[in-house]
């Protein structure tokens, strides 16, 4: 019991953390019951080889592939949430789990090229800059 309460305070204060690529990396999934969410928690498992298992919402089905890199239940379906962390426990037992993760890091790879987002990002910048220094 005392492991259990040290694990939820540790993954409580990851939360705080700016750098959750640990905690990503000691997970074999991640859960996502959102109403609303977009990607978020899903593209950042996903970019770290964490399948996920999410709400059938926002972006989330872009990203999470029943069957191929993780698991989407409808929002609010506790027992379809239940079901699809039952499964993802048997694929760690049977291997799909190592297979799932490779296919979600292999898909955000490919949605968000390192290149491509780093550009983006650059004009991004470049743009707020301009405009910053024009209103001066």
């Amino acid at each position: 019991m005392a492991s259990a309460i040290k694990a939820a305070e540790t993954a409580a204060s990851s939360a705080e953390s700016a750098n959750s690529a640990p905690y990503y990396r000691a997970a074999d999934v991640s859960i996502a019951p959102s109403t609303t969410e977009n990607l978020g928690s899903a593209a950042e498992a996903s970019a770290m080889g964490v399948p996920s298992i999410a709400s059938r919402t926002g972006g989330f089905p872009e990203i999470v592939i029943p069957g191929y890199s993780g698991w989407l239940a409808d929002v609010g379906d506790v027992d379809g949430f239940r079901r699809a962390l039952i499964d993802a426990m048997e694929a760690k037992r049977d291997g799909r789990l190592d297979i799932y993760a490779a296919r979600a890091r292999a898909l955000t790879e490919a949605m968000f090229p390192v290149d491509l987002v780093a550009q983006q990002m650059g004009d991004l910048v470049d743009r707020a800059v301009r405009i910053h220094r024009s209103r001066r």
